[in-house]
């Protein structure tokens, strides 16, 4: 009989800040062990509204 072991890791996020940086056109992600993603926007593509859209 050949037995086998497999293994896989996975890693998760368990809390996430996301921080719109649109000076510099990028969005700063901060993860929950302190590492820091800085991640590099068009500003084209930076569509955010805020308040209620009645229309």
């Amino acid at each position: 009989m050949n037995n086998s072991t497999t293994s896989s890791s996975s890693s998760s996020i368990a809390a996430l800040d996301i921080i719109p940086d649109p000076e510099n056109n990028q969005v700063i992600i901060f993860r929950q062990n302190n590492i820091q993603h800085v991640v590099d926007i068009d500003e084209d593509e930076l569509n955010i509204e805020l308040g209620l859209d009645f229309n």
